[in-house]
């Protein structure tokens, strides 16, 4: 719809929201490719620092999302600048905050404290209650990766209880609070929080939350529970990768096989388990068989890794080669345009030395033509000699041609196609009709012309009627409109 209302503001936002539909499913490659549109689309038709920095930010998140925290850094660290030279607070305080999570990434806490503090500045008077959860949030994942525990769990259960945080916020602030209680030991808390994440936990998050519950049931001594929930972390793990890239699907379907074959070799040891005492030979093939099927596993989940490492590799250089190709084809085109421009300025500055050389030889030779007629007036005086010389001399500057040459060739170049255009269109032409149709182009009167050529403006007149029946015109007086088709 933007592109039917030719609006490049709204075709920007668009692209823009297409690229984060993409990114909240997991697509990163497709995200990427549509906020890097939507950049150049707002650097081409310069929509504005706020929209630029907007499409920055998100492209920031992908690389956050991808692991690149010095490409995160930088974008973000970009947008901040700018946003603190236009002084837009409420840009300041979301691009504070995203530094902050990149910092805790980085491990660089005192920057992560330094732009915390930058954002509660810029926070000041807002109305918006959910800043400062969301930079509470922040703080307590930094505190967490200090291992500063004490302070973790007197911030942390306050903010799973708040409203202004998302699901997924939350889940993240209980995981770090199951890992204490763990730590500590006091595993009936734990397993209290990991039953509300449960509920609550997001696909993003369910991996990490498996992870850590597999954990309390190991401390617990409960090696089945842990087991079931470590093959969870692989199960949502997989569910990640395939929705990050459709290319994993075959070996996903092989990891499923392995699986199943575990759950079938499960279910069999749990029915020579019942009958041990009959046969303590199958439930030893069991074990091996498990053994051979963890190996398996284990050597197919190497080989998919590195596969898709391969792929992402493949993907960024194909992405790069691509901006590289696209900058070039940009450089281009405004080298393209600059000449353009720099050959019509040259045109139009031709085309208005032509037109005041033709108004001042018009003027130039009516006033010699004015001369000589008061001269012919005063024949018979004492110096008619005198007057003879003068008026032979301006009656020889009347039909000096160098002039006429220098109109036609500056005419030439600020009307290059004219003349062969005519004579293509008009073979009939002579040199000298394509020549007195010059001073027609150049809107000049019939009177004007006729002092220009030093001929009668009657003579001048016949011609131009001539000259317009070879056209195939009905009257002289569309001479002017026809001519300038050309």
């Amino acid at each position: 719809m933007a592109e039917k209302a030719d609006s490049f503001r709204l075709n920007c936002v668009a692209t823009y929201d297409m690229g984060v539909c993409y990114f909240m499913i997991s697509e990163n490659g497709e995200a990427l490719k549509y906020y890097y549109e939507a950049l150049t689309i707002a650097e081409k038709y310069r929509l504005g620092r706020e929209s630029r920095s907007k499409i920055q930010n998100g492209i920031a998140g992908v690389y956050f999302e991808e692991n690149n925290f010095d490409k995160a850094e930088e974008l973000c660290l970009a947008c901040y600048d700018d946003a603190v030279h236009e002084r837009d607070s409420a840009s300041c305080v979301t691009y504070c905050m995203d530094l902050g999570l990149i910092y805790n990434k980085k491990k660089r806490f005192g920057l992560t404290e330094k732009y915390l503090k930058e954002c509660m500045s810029w926070a000041k008077g807002s109305s918006d209650s959910s800043i400062y959860y969301k930079v509470g949030l922040t703080k307590l994942e930094m505190l967490y990766l200090q291992k500063r525990y004490d302070e973790v769990l007197k911030q942390g259960e306050p903010l799973c209880q708040t409203p202004y945080l998302t699901n997924s916020d939350k889940t993240v602030t209980m995981t770090y609070l199951i890992d204490i209680y763990k730590e500590r030991g006091q595993l009936d808390k734990a397993f209290r929080l990991a039953e509300q994440a449960s509920r609550i936990a997001t696909l993003r998050n369910r991996s990490h939350l498996c992870e850590s519950i597999a954990q309390l049931y190991k401390a617990q001594g409960n090696m089945t529970e842990a087991l079931n929930y470590k093959d969870s972390v692989i199960v949502y793990s997989d569910s990640l990768m395939r929705i990050q890239d459709r290319r994993l699907t075959e070996n996903s379907r092989i990891k499923i096989e392995v699986y199943k074959m575990r759950s079938e070799m499960e279910g069999e040891l749990s029915r020579l388990t019942q009958h041990r005492q009959l046969s303590y030979l199958f439930i030893t093939i069991c074990v091996l068989l498990m053994v051979i099927g963890v190996l398996m596993y284990r050597s197919q989940r190497q080989k998919s890794r590195q596969h898709a490492q391969q792929m992402q590799l493949q993907i960024e250089q194909e992405k790069n080669d691509k901006l590289v190709v696209e900058q070039r084809m940009r450089e281009t085109e405004l080298v393209a345009h600059y000449q353009e421009e720099m050959l019509t300025k040259e045109i139009e500055q031709k085309k208005r030395e032509l037109s005041t050389m033709t108004m001042f030889v018009a003027s130039r030779n009516a006033l010699i033509t004015d001369l000589l007629a008061s001269i012919s007036d005063m024949k018979g005086s004492k110096e008619s000699q005198q007057l003879a010389a003068l008026a032979n001399h301006l009656t020889q500057m009347l039909k000096d041609s160098g002039e006429h040459d220098k109109f036609l060739i500056d005419f030439e170049a600020a009307y290059p196609d004219f003349s062969v255009a005519l004579t293509q269109k008009h073979p009939e032409l002579s040199a000298s009709d394509i020549r007195f149709l010059t001073y027609v182009r150049m809107n000049l009167s019939a009177k004007e012309i006729a002092v220009f050529m030093n001929v009668e403006p009657e003579s001048c007149k016949r011609r131009k009627n001539r000259i317009a029946k070879k056209l195939g015109l009905d009257s002289s007086a569309d001479l002017y409109q026809y001519v300038c088709q050309y």
